[in-house]
Formats: C-alpha cells, sequence, structure tokens
C-alpha cells in the first residue's frame, strides 16, 4: 500500500513537470515570436527615421505604426552588398541574419588604427537600403552604422541622397552611453545638426569629423559637427566610425558605382 502511494506520488511529480516544461516552452516560444516580430518593425521604424521618413512626435498604437511603416516601406527595396567591392549580392535579403554574417568566416577584425578606436569585427555582406520615390526613381541610401564609443557599441542608420550624398539624417537605435553625456547622440537637436552635412570632399574623399566645440553653418562648413559636450570619447567614436564605413573598407565602392 505504501509502495503504491509513493509510485502514485511520483507519477504525479512526473506529469505536473512535464506539463509545466511543455507550458514553459510553449510560451516562450510565443514570446521569442512576438520579440522577433517586434525588433523587425523597431529596426524598420528606425530606417525611416534616419531618412526622416517617419514622424516620431504623433503617437500611435502598435498597430498604427505598424501599417505606417509598412507603407512606407513599399518605396524601399533592402539589398545586400559586398562590402569591399560595392557589388551587389545574389542572397535574398529577407533571409538576411547579421548574427550569423558576423560569425561568418568571411567577417574581418579591424584593429583600431584602422577603424573604430578599438578594434571591432564587420562581416563580408551588409543589408542596406534603397529609397524610391513613387515614379521609381532612386531618391537616397539608408546604410547602417557600427562602433565603439566610450563603454558601448553604438549602432545606427546614415541616410544619404542618392546625387549629391548630402546626409539626410542619422539615428543611434542601440547604445549605453553615458546619459546626458555621450547618450546625447540620440538627441534630435544634436542629430539635427547632421543635415545637409558632407561626408566627402569633392574627390570623394571622406573629409567628415566630430570636431570639439561648434562646428559652422552647412553652408560654410559642411564638413563638420558639433562635439558632445563632456564626451570627447564618443564623439571620437562616432567620427571613427562615420570615416571607417564611408571608407574602400566601407560603403565607398558600392557608392561611387550607384550615385546618381
Amino acid at each position: 500500500m505504501q509502495n503504491n502511494s509513493f509510485f502514485r506520488t511520483i507519477l504525479v511529480a512526473l506529469v505536473l513537470c512535464l506539463f509545466g516544461a511543455l507550458l514553459v516552452s510553449g510560451v516562450t516560444v510565443s514570446l521569442r515570436e512576438k520579440q522577433e516580430v517586434n525588433a523587425d518593425l523597431d529596426k524598420k521604424k528606425n530606417v525611416l527615421v534616419a531618412a526622416k521618413l517617419l514622424d516620431t512626435s504623433k503617437k500611435m498604437s502598435s498597430s498604427e505604426l505598424k501599417e505606417t511603416v509598412d507603407a512606407a516601406f513599399k518605396n524601399i527595396k533592402k539589398v545586400i552588398i559586398v562590402r569591399e567591392t560595392g557589388e551587389t549580392a545574389s542572397d535574398d535579403p529577407e533571409k538576411f541574419n547579421e548574427a550569423v554574417a558576423l560569425q561568418s568566416k568571411t567577417a574581418k577584425w579591424y584593429a583600431a588604427k584602422e577603424a573604430f578606436g578599438k578594434s571591432i569585427k564587420v562581416p563580408e555582406k551588409v543589408l542596406i537600403y534603397k529609397v524610391f520615390d513613387d515614379g521609381g526613381k532612386l531618391k537616397a541610401f539608408i546604410l547602417p552604422i557600427y562602433g565603439q564609443g566610450l563603454w558601448s557599441t553604438l549602432k545606427g542608420f546614415l541616410a544619404i541622397e542618392a546625387s549629391t550624398l548630402a546626409v539626410i539624417g542619422i539615428t543611434y537605435y542601440d547604445q549605453q552611453e553615458t546619459p546626458g553625456l555621450g547618450g546625447e547622440v540620440e538627441n534630435p537637436k544634436w542629430k539635427g545638426l547632421w543635415v545637409g552635412r558632407k561626408i566627402y570632399d569633392k574627390d570623394m574623399k571622406v573629409a567628415f569629423s566630430v570636431i570639439k566645440g561648434n562646428a559652422g553653418s552647412v553652408e560654410k562648413d559642411p564638413y563638420h559637427v558639433d562635439g558632445l559636450s563632456g564626451a570627447t570619447l564618443t564623439s571620437n567614436g562616432v567620427t571613427t566610425m562615420i570615416q571607417f564605413w564611408f571608407s574602400e573598407l566601407g560603403y565607398l565602392k558600392f557608392l561611387e558605382k550607384n550615385k546618381i
């Protein structure tokens, strides 16, 4: 009798454990799918913000935001490019995975003197975005950028015009810099200073930098942006980030082949 009771207790415990495991597994899968959808929506939103194609001051529900973002993306084409050659890759952009690309044997490390102030790994292929008008004419490129700040890797997008290559806008969607100092990379006022600035000089050499102090107007000082007050190292990180991604190691060859 005692043995039956013991085995019954064990059986009930096993059933409860199995039920609990199945329940947790189901919830985890469900949440992961929702998180992936939200992450994709957030990335698309930041792509649009960089290109001034989304008004973030307007309050929208999640469904309204998704509808607005999806509508805006009808004029945007995802393209995978080979970073150092500027050629378009045959890979399916919808299946592109940044994490997998970074783990590829073709990804490269670049030392501090060559790139970001700190060594960082960069994939061979990069997913970029082409923006077209309603008539199908190419208007702009939205290009992912990332690099080291003082405390963190800053990830963002920079949008430039397809003809003049002037900056349309910039946004950082992932950074852990000091709030009120390096964290000001997300300040709309500072990001507004980028509009109209030039990355390249007339010879397609990278001339842009974030300077200490205040830069002049776009007309008088097109290659500079104000430094972040009290955040020299973060400012330097932004400079080296831009100088790398728009060099021959980044987007230069692609832009030379595709600008209009």
